[in-house]
């Protein structure tokens, strides 16, 4: 070809590409479209491939002359030379045989691309054929005597419409051509013009491609899909759009010296997410597109319904609002599943790990004593690629406690026997509290009593002073969902050691004792066979009498006496504490005094630095006890205090108690005598004269109606005093008294007095006297005198 031809073909071939560059970019719809084939030489003068056409013809030896009837000097460029001989109507060829569905419509050479030699003599002729695919007619035109090249519009011939071309060296003649020349031709360059029809077929392959119902991605596994495309020409482009994301296939080599100029089929893979294009819902839209040779595109497009929405369970319990609250009966549980557009595939459910259970429609029921865990997975109709749908998981966490508390109670504690403590627990809602009752054995009469609940224990303290017998302590312990329990234990009360507080006016106490007792010394041991046993007994020695000392105040004493070499005895002796007490006393109005007193338990045992209060109360009828001193006991259990001056008073020494002791209280009393502050006047006067005699009781403590008084005088010659007048005080104490004798005669000195009646009870003061006080009855009043003016 030369070189102004080979530019043209350049531009051709150029403005095929970048057809198929926009036809690639746009995907059109497929259409037909132009396939150029060049072969031969190319390049301004460099050897191209012959590879579309190949040589034909009779290449057979002709009999009797040892030459082949024609030969191919070279195959690229194309040639054909004839041999010494050709039968007649002979001929080879150089021929190209377009694949199916692509048509040849046209041939060019330039000039210089066909040479021959040898072909005007002889009846020989060079021409292209072709073969018209409608009428099955052949074509062709004859190469012109020094032509160096075919044109076949030229020489007047219809377009080419053929399956096939070729160019020939043929012998025209009738009878047999000579070769003698040789006869020959060469073609160094051709370019064919073939139309291609159909586009090529595409194809997806793979799980996401063949799927028609819904698709999902679990995060990092994506689908594979592969591109698949074949065509007669070649596939020489392809690319998918998947989604917003275009995917260009790989370069394909292109080799326009044959009619498939592209590898065929062309076949490469990708993966698809679904979540880089829906992330929750909707469709995807893919494309798998490939271009021929022929540069004519094809697409064939995928709808993919996406549901990548989560799966999810949801949870409740009807008969059970707060499921982390512990409650005391089965719970239903209902689950609920929920997906997206592909909708529920199923549900199966677990309780406390247990085998997986597809969901009844009915729902769970959960019962028994515990936390107990409802595990419920859910699918969809979607699928990943290994055919898996999307699940989801939920649990549900109840709580039950059917099982009422454990009880127990422990036993007393010597150091506090008055304590109850019973141990209590529940394993599952925990122990919410309970309560302490007792009641006299056998009697059903049951007291409740102050009780709190540390956590593990139900605890009370049984105020036991004053009870005695068999009582039954009932211990009753709830947990927080209203399980109860009970448990009874009988205790005999007192609990407590009872105790003994004495107090008096003088030191409590018993006299020291002296104990003599006879004890056997200075014997041995000897062996003797009785019932069939041997056993020690006691031989020889003597009674010993020793005395022993109990000390003032305590019950008993010891000695240590030896019995025999290495061998000694304590000797005991015990005696009943007996106690002289002053339990009253009479003391002087103004005058503090001093109370005795001693704490014993019953069993005369001291009980040692506890603290006593010394209550009074005015001895009035109204025990008004106020506390008046207190004291600590000493390591005998005495203890004294000194009470202010007062009134009579009731004394009490009141010991609270212990742990181990029960309290005590011990009684005495003091009497004091009332005062009486009183003033006569006058103090001498006549028979008839107005004696007034006026007063107080002193200390207080006077009832509203007064005390009872009594007016005293005593007369000469007698030893008891008479009384003139009764009267009462006011209700603060004070008295006046007027009294007269109206007549008497002589001069007398008589001594007058007030005193109270008696002890009266609602006046906390003895019967008492005031002084006696002289008044001289029968002197003259002397009168003032007055001068006169």
């Amino acid at each position: 070809m030369a070189r102004g031809a080979l530019k043209t073909k350049t531009v051709a071939i150029a403005v095929s590409m970048a057809v198929c560059s926009v036809i690639a970019a746009a995907a059109p719809v497929a259409r037909a479209g132009d396939i150029w084939v060049t072969d031969g030489n190319m390049n301004g003068g460099q050897t191209g491939g012959c590879g579309a056409f190949a040589a034909a013809g009779d290449f057979g030896i002709y009999p009797g002359y040892g030459t082949p009837i024609f030969t191919v000097p070279s195959a690229c460029p194309m040639s054909i030379a004839a041999g010494s001989i050709v039968p007649p109507g002979q001929n080879a060829y150089w021929m190209t045989t377009a694949p199916p569905g692509v048509t040849i419509v046209s041939a060019w050479t330039a000039n210089g691309d066909v040479t021959s030699g040898g072909i005007n003599t002889g009846g020989w002729a060079v021409g292209d054929f072709w073969r018209d695919v409608n009428s099955g007619a052949y074509g062709g035109s004859t190469l012109a005597n020094g032509q160096e090249w075919f044109n076949t519009g030229l020489e007047g011939s219809s377009n080419i419409d053929s399956q096939i071309y070729g160019i020939q060296l043929v012998c025209t003649l009738s009878t047999i051509c000579l070769g003698f020349g040789p006869p020959q031709f060469s073609v160094s360059g051709i370019e064919l013009e073939g139309i291609e029809n159909s586009a090529p077929s595409v194809m997806g392959q793979g799980s996401l491609w063949g799927s028609g119902s819904w698709v999902w991605n679990p995060p990092g596994d994506a689908w594979p899909v592969t591109l698949y495309a074949s065509d007669v020409s070649g596939i020489c482009d392809t690319w998918a759009q998947a989604g917003n994301v275009q995917l260009n296939g790989p370069a394909e080599p292109r080799d326009n010296t044959v009619w498939q100029q592209c590898p065929n089929p062309a076949s490469w893979s990708f993966s698809v997410d679904t979540r880089s294009q829906v992330p929750t819902q909707g469709n995807l839209q893919i494309d798998l597109s490939a271009i021929n040779a022929a540069g004519v595109p094809y697409t064939v497009p995928k709808t993919v319904a996406v549901d990548n929405d989560p799966v999810g369970v949801s949870f409740r319990a009807p008969n059970d609002p707060s499921p982390s609250v512990w409650v005391n009966h089965a719970v239903t549980v209902d689950a609920s599943p929920s997906a997206g557009p592909s909708g529920v595939g199923g549900m199966n459910c677990a309780v406390d790990g247990g085998s997986a259970k597809p969901y009844p429609a009915s729902g769970l029921t959960v019962n028994g004593d515990g936390v107990h865990t409802v595990t419920c997975t859910a699918w969809n109709d979607a699928v990943d690629p290994q055919g898996q749908p999307n699940t989801g998981t939920g649990s549900m966490t109840v709580h039950i406690d059917e099982a009422p508390p454990s009880l127990s109670f422990e036993p007393q504690n010597p150091s506090d026997p008055a304590q109850v403590v019973v141990d209590t627990g529940d394993a599952e809602s925990g122990v919410a509290g309970g309560s302490i009752e007792m009641a006299p054995a056998g009697s059903g009469s049951w007291t409740s009593l102050p009780a709190s609940f540390d956590g593990a224990h139900l605890l009370t303290n049984i105020d036991d002073a004053g009870l005695r017998g068999p009582y039954t302590i009932r211990a009753t312990s709830c947990d927080n969902v209203g399980n109860c329990a009970s448990a009874t234990e009988t205790l005999t009360m007192p609990l407590r050691l009872a105790a003994a507080s004495d107090v008096g006016f003088t030191t409590i106490g018993s006299p020291t004792q002296v104990v003599k007792k006879r004890v056997l010394v200075a014997f041995h041991y000897e062996r003797e066979r009785r019932h069939g046993r041997t056993v020690k007994v006691k031989a020889g020695g003597h009674y010993r009498t020793i005395r022993l000392v109990i000390a003032a105040d305590m019950r008993c004493g010891y000695k240590l006496v030896q019995t025999g070499p290495h061998r000694w005895r304590e000797i005991t002796a015990c005696r009943p504490l007996g106690l002289r007490v002053a339990t009253s006393t009479q003391v002087g109005y103004g005058k503090s005094f001093t109370v005795h007193g001693l704490l014993i338990t019953t069993q005369g045992v001291p009980v040692a630095g506890v603290p006593v209060s010394i209550l009074t109360a005015p001895d009035n009828g109204l025990n008004e006890f106020t506390e008046a001193a207190s004291a600590t006991t000493s390591s005998t259990g005495a203890w004294t205090a000194i009470l202010p001056p007062g009134p009579s008073r009731i004394i009490q020494a009141v010991y609270g108690g212990s742990a181990t002791v029960l309290p005590a209280t011990g009684e005495a009393s003091v009497s004091v005598p009332a005062r009486i502050k009183l003033s006569v006047s006058p103090r001498a006067l006549p028979w008839s004269g107005l004696l007034t005699l006026r007063g107080q009781l002193e200390g207080g403590y006077v009832p509203p109606d007064g005390v009872a008084l009594r007016l005293l005088v005593r007369y000469p010659g007698s030893t008891r005093p008479s009384p003139l007048l009764a009267l009462r005080t006011d209700e603060n104490g004070g008295f006046t008294i007027d009294w007269s004798y109206h007549a008497g005669q002589g001069v007398e000195t008589l001594p007058f007095s007030i005193a109270t009646t008696a002890t009266e009870s609602d006046y906390p003061y003895a019967a008492s006297q005031a002084p006696w006080t002289d008044v001289t009855f029968g002197r003259p009043t002397r009168r003032p005198c007055c001068r006169s003016g």
